[in-house]
């Protein structure tokens, strides 16, 4: 999986991701969508690693017209955003001549029913008690989580082009925080699968446990597909 750290220019053994964003490193990030579009996703998510100690998510939501930051420590993520936002412009310098006229935005699909089942499940004191359900997780290019609206267009929506009226977000105060210093792998991890699903992120610290398990059991049964 790509990480935001490969957006700037890092030299090596440094950790300090205080660089320049560079296109360079991340231009082969739309060669692994299909059709090389990455304006025909419901979203583009990226894990990103904050020093070699800190697991975030950056996330365009491409068709809202808007990039968010999803930070288990409550980070605004600023340059990450920004960075993402960037790429993003220099995607659409692609497909400036292969444009058609703009559409109203779609609604946000609904979740899937297995994923509010076990949202539900989450939520409920006997959540511990279930047998594990493994949750389905929707990936998709090695950099991104996404989801295709159909084929991918030769073509792309010219106001999803204009990149610079876009907008960025740093960590909402709804998003679920973690108490502790070691769970931030299993948030961005669950951060991603609910964004990439357009399940509400409705679940907590006292969720972890579970969703290690889950985790678990998916990988060993094959269902991270």
């Amino acid at each position: 999986m790509c990480g935001a750290r490969q957006m700037f220019d890092v030299q090596r053994g440094d950790e300090d991701i205080s660089r320049e964003y560079l296109y360079a490193r991340v231009s082969r990030w739309s060669r692994k969508v299909p059709g090389g579009n990455v304006f025909a996703l419901d979203k583009f998510v990226v894990p990103t690693n904050i020093n070699n100690s800190h697991w975030c998510c950056t996330v365009a939501h491409v068709q809202e017209r808007r990039i968010e930051y999803y930070d288990s420590y409550g980070g605004l993520g600023a340059k990450f955003c920004n960075g993402l936002k960037r790429f993003f412009a220099d995607e659409a310098k692609k497909w400036a001549g292969k444009v058609r006229g703009g559409c109203p935005r779609r609604p946000r699909r609904p979740a899937d029913s297995h994923v509010l089942t076990a949202l539900a499940a989450h939520s409920s004191p006997e959540a511990t008690s279930l047998k594990p359900q493994a949750l389905r997780w929707h990936l998709g290019p090695p950099c991104c989580l996404s989801r295709l609206r159909g084929t991918p267009s030769p073509q792309v929506d010219a106001s999803l082009l204009d990149v610079a009226s876009w907008t960025v977000t740093g960590t909402a105060a709804s998003t679920p925080r973690q108490l502790n210093g070691v769970d931030c792998g299993v948030f961005t991890s669950y951060f991603a699968n609910f964004l990439s699903a357009g399940a509400p992120l409705r679940f907590s610290q006292a969720d972890i446990p579970l969703f290690r398990r889950r985790m678990t059991l998916d990988i060993l049964n094959k269902q991270v597909d």
